[in-house]
């Protein structure tokens, strides 16, 4: 399922107009669940719980559906959202 989505995500990132949007930085394939690593072709497979939110300075999981400041302190509708 990674080479198939990979395969896809390499076709796609070929079509970017690189002169007005620039290189991409990385490429990355998002799974459901195993390591992170780097593939052979370059692009880096995540999976999905490694992109939660945490605390500031906690290293405790976010609730769902909060934003966090630098400070830890939940984020006010004025500071607006990440």
């Amino acid at each position: 399922m990674v080479d198939k989505a990979t395969a896809q995500l390499l076709r796609f990132a070929a079509t970017m107009d690189t002169q007005s949007a620039g290189e991409a930085v990385f490429l990355v394939v998002v799974t459901v669940a195993g390591y992170a690593y780097v593939r052979p072709d370059g692009v880096l497979a995540i999976p999905l719980g490694l992109l939660g939110a945490q605390v500031p300075g906690s290293g405790r999981p976010a609730p769902a559906g909060r934003d966090f400041s630098a400070s830890g302190r939940p984020k006010t509708a004025s500071q607006g959202r990440f």
